[in-house]
Parts: structure tokens; sequence; C-alpha cells
């Protein structure tokens, strides 16, 4: 339980006490799907295609940005036209 109230706290969310099993369980799934896919020997395979058609993407367009203002305009800190964000990197 302590991993969901973990990311919960990194990403500012409030987790009701009801939702953290689920939650719980949802995430032990996911980390044994991860591990069956480590366990996969994958060395010979190989990649003849590439994951993303590069032929499939749009041509980047110049349009209208938002002022440095207006982009900090709604944040919750600001500083000197910035973001302020908490450190998250232990």
């Amino acid at each position: 339980m302590k991993e969901i109230e973990y990311v919960a706290k990194l990403s500012k969310l409030e987790v009701l006490e009801e939702d953290k099993q689920n939650m719980q369980t949802d995430l032990e799934e996911m980390l044994m799907f991860v591990d069956e896919i480590k366990s996969l020997e994958l060395g010979e395979i190989e990649i003849d295609k590439p994951v993303i058609k590069f032929c499939d993407l749009r041509e980047d367009e110049i349009g209208e940005s938002l002022s440095s203002e207006q982009a900090v305009a709604d944040c919750a800190k600001k500083k000197d036209g910035c973001f302020v964000v908490p450190l998250v990197v232990e």
C-alpha cells in the first residue's frame, strides 16, 4: 500500500482509502506482466520494421504560440515568468 501512497503523493493525487486496494492489485498485476516480459529470451530476434511509420507523421506547422505570461497564467507556482515545480529526483 505504501507504493500507492508514494505515487499519489508524487503526482499530487488524492486517493480514497477504498480505491487503494484496487490500485495496489492493478499495480501488482502490471509488475508481474513486466517480469514476464523480462523473462522472455529475445536475443536472437531481429527487428525488421520500425515501430513508427515516419511516412505517417504530419508536417510541422508554425502556428500561434502562447506568450510567457499566458503559459504560466494558471500554474500553481511561478517565478520570473517560469514554472516552479517540486524536485522529484531522489
